[in-house]
């Protein structure tokens, strides 16, 4: 049966890269006793990590919890329902039978890990700001692209025309005409694309609402995003630019599909019947 990696962990593998060495510290001593830490107060970690509570505050934030208490209760339930590490690499001699379990348990894992991660505050802020925008502008490079363009179909399936650009040029050109009644979905998986980064600049100065999508991590595009929905999803050898992650993209444009849709759902899903009808034509 597949089940979810403990959050904690997921949290961890998605921003370990960004550890300062006593936070590694910390991590790594929450990943080896996190049966001692739901019994220590901040004091007694900060104490056996050689660390501070100020630096066990910035680790819980970093990894995306409010504050050690809020850690601690994540880790209590994880304790209680166990989960089983699935994002295990693939290995030279695996077979196809084991390729074929790790990738699927991975992008099943990812589902689950983004499902945890998934903050409803900035979820309801990107709809609200979709709901409110003139124009929504949907831009993503490479594979990202791919979700974008998907997104774009997604849109106009319950009749909201959006605009996507995959090319640079243009995503430069159609963000500098952007003001602050329109929005703009930007998917990057790293959250430091360098194209991304410069239309995007171009949608703050123009005062454009910006919602991202990207991994869990602090990054430049989190930094500048109004709003911030994060998947989770951990590379390895052979998957680098996993499908797992994109999966997990798709599901939240879903989400903000749907969420748009019901704030009106009469009038959007009339536009859904419309736009299906349309096509009917193209089938046998």
């Amino acid at each position: 049966m597949i089940t979810q990696r403990a959050s904690y962990v997921a949290r961890i593998d998605a921003t370990q890269q960004f550890f300062t060495d006593t936070e590694k510290k910390i991590a790594e001593f929450l990943l080896s006793k996190p049966d001692e830490i739901i019994r220590l107060s901040i004091t007694e970690l900060s104490e056996k990590t050689k660390s501070s509570d100020s630096s066990i505050i910035r680790f819980c934030r970093k990894i995306g919890y409010k504050g050690y208490q809020e850690m601690k209760i994540d880790v209590a339930q994880s304790l209680s329902s166990p989960a089983k590490q699935l994002h295990e690499d693939i290995n030279d001699e695996d077979s196809i039978g084991h390729i074929k379990e790790k990738i699927f348990t991975a992008a099943s894992s990812t589902i689950l890990d983004t499902l945890h991660i998934l903050d409803d505050l900035q979820l309801q802020g990107a709809i609200d700001a979709l709901k409110k925008a003139k124009r929504i502008m949907i831009l993503g490079n490479g594979a990202s692209g791919m979700v974008a363009l998907d997104a774009q179909h997604k849109f106009l399936k319950i009749g909201i025309p959006v605009i996507t650009y995959l090319d640079n040029h243009m995503q430069l050109m159609g963000t500098s005409m952007l003001s602050s009644e329109d929005a703009v979905i930007a998917i990057s998986h790293s959250g430091a694309n360098k194209d991304i980064l410069s239309a995007i600049a171009l949608c703050k100065e123009n005062h454009a609402a910006v919602i991202a999508i990207t991994n869990f991590s602090k990054s430049p595009l989190t930094k500048q995003a109004d709003f911030s929905l994060f998947t989770f999803s951990k590379e390895t050898r052979f998957r680098t630019d996993a499908t797992a992650s994109r999966i997990a993209q798709l599901t939240i444009i879903d989400v903000l599909v749907t969420g748009l849709a019901l704030t009106n759902p009469s009038y959007y899903l009339n536009n859904f019947q419309r736009t299906r009808e349309a096509t009917t034509n193209k089938r046998f």
